[in-house]
């Protein structure tokens, strides 16, 4: 069962950077607030991590290759259908989230402590706020997805929270586990 999870996650990684990639070549002609590149970017980059600590350390679940799909599709159906133009809230919603899916995910296959959990999950909001920035300062030339620096410090922030939540949601099971 676990086979098939991962290799149905496999496909999913490939079929949504295949369909980001169509329109990015302009093959496909979805519109976004943001930018393909970026996209593109973002979902090859955590399925990349993904095999390389698969093949190289230990054997992953399906849950934690779904997790990550999950968290990469959504990005990307939330800059297809609008939502980060049109829902005020949304961005800091995701910041949340996904600081919590990569706690949750650090948690899974590190067993990290909470420490070490929130300086990954901040090195993992930095690395995806320089690629913002990357994607902003070469392919559009200006600020467009970065947006100026208190949202950038929101941003990271929320990615934090996000990872504390889930943190403080794993000690308190494991207190009750416990009694």
């Amino acid at each position: 069962m676990n086979k098939f999870l991962i290799y149905s996650a496999r496909f999913g990684f490939l079929a949504l950077i295949g369909f980001e990639t169509l329109n990015w070549a302009g093959v496909l002609s979805f519109t976004l607030d943001f930018s393909w590149l970026g996209l593109i970017g973002t979902a090859f980059l955590v399925w990349l991590a993904l095999e390389i600590y698969h093949y190289f350390y230990e054997s992953l679940s399906g849950f934690v290759y779904f997790a990550a799909l999950i968290g990469v599709t959504l990005d990307a159906f939330s800059d297809i259908f609008g939502f980060y133009s049109q829902i005020m809230w949304w961005d800091r919603c995701m910041h949340f989230t996904e600081g919590a899916t990569a706690a949750i995910l650090i948690i899974a296959i590190f067993k990290k402590s909470a420490f070490h959990t929130i300086l990954l999950v901040s090195f993992l909001g930095f690395l995806y706020e320089f690629w913002e920035f990357l994607i902003d300062k070469f392919y559009f030339g200006f600020p467009m997805a970065l947006g100026d620096g208190p949202d950038t410090v929101e941003d990271m922030f929320l990615n934090i929270a996000g990872a504390a939540f889930i943190i403080l949601a794993v000690k308190i099971t494991q207190k009750f586990i416990k009694k």
